[in-house]
């Protein structure tokens, strides 16, 4: 639909003298002069053929029509810019990751290798968020989600990363330097749980191993002391073999009932449905590029 309209620049000067009754004024805000301001006016009085506006000796006064046009040029210059601040903020929301990670992925996992991903793309901003909860209803809280599941989950949204492993692992000084023993050992030990008692009882399940010796040991409700439960030899931990690799080719943690038996997790990337722009598009494709490297080496004591 074609629209014929004055200049925009000559409404824009002509709002800003109808609200501040005052040339003076007006050409200050807009950082003009005031012969500037008097011409658009006047161009403006002319293309429309109608007199907008009166100079009086103390400021400036509006006619019926200048009052008509000023509420209108005032309203729609707002709405204006409202909109170039919502498009601005947009604009810069797509180069803005929001990301939520389970707490040990995040700090032994991810965390090393995110700076390789953000130095190389320094008009990304990443907002990491360390969470627990499974993608439910606040999906839209976040870009991309990484979570874990005890079960393989059959869903379009959710796209499978990695199925990591989790096996019985302790510190050498727990063994008195000993690194490997035979199942049945595993009654002379202290367990640590992570969260509740359901991870080691299917473990012993899973081994042939009593189940009921799963109900002793200490609670850890924090994946991080976990770990340092472990490194300072308070008892055997079901630790992840992508994470907790380093540790044992180095020697600070043992594997001492072998990598036979083991628990699988699986590790899942939600996106939202709202996500969009190059950043997050980089970010997904980085991503999946780590998570395959990862898979090749998440066996304990691989290359």
């Amino acid at each position: 639909m074609s629209r014929r309209l004055p200049s925009l620049l000559a409404i824009r000067y002509f709002e800003a003298v109808g609200r501040n009754l005052s040339f003076t004024m007006a050409a200050k805000e807009l950082n003009v002069t005031q012969a500037a301001v008097s011409h658009q006016i006047r161009k403006l009085e002319e293309k429309i053929n109608i007199r907008l506006l009166t100079r009086k000796h103390q400021g400036v006064e509006l006619t019926l029509e200048g009052e008509i046009l000023l509420r209108s040029s005032v309203e729609c210059l707002d709405k204006l810019a409202d909109t170039f601040e919502v498009i601005a903020n947009l604009s810069s929301a797509n180069n803005r990751l929001v990301l939520s990670v389970t707490p040990l992925l995040s700090a032994n996992w991810l965390l090393p290798r995110l700076n390789g991903f953000v130095s190389n793309r320094p008009n990304v901003d990443v907002v990491l968020h360390s969470s627990l909860s499974l993608p439910v209803e606040d999906r839209e809280k976040f870009d991309y989600k990484i979570f874990y599941s005890r079960e393989e989950m059959e869903d379009a949204d959710h796209e499978l990363l990695l199925v990591d492993e989790l096996l019985p692992i302790c510190s050498p000084s727990l063994t008195k330097g000993l690194a490997s023993l035979p199942l049945q050992e595993l009654s002379n030990f202290s367990l640590i749980h992570e969260f509740d008692r359901e991870w080691w009882a299917a473990w012993c399940e899973l081994a042939g191993i009593d189940p009921s010796l799963a109900r002793r040991g200490m609670v850890v409700k924090d994946p991080a002391l976990l770990e340092k439960a472990a490194l300072i030899g308070s008892g055997l931990i079901l630790g992840s073999s992508l994470f907790m690799r380093d540790k044992v080719k180095s020697g600070e943690l043992i594997t001492p009932f072998g990598n036979a038996l083991s628990l699988k997790v699986y590790y899942y990337l939600c996106q939202s449905p709202t996500v969009r722009g190059e950043g997050a598009n980089q970010f997904r494709n980085w991503l999946v590029s780590e998570f395959c490297h990862a898979r090749r080496v998440q066996k304990v004591g691989g290359d």
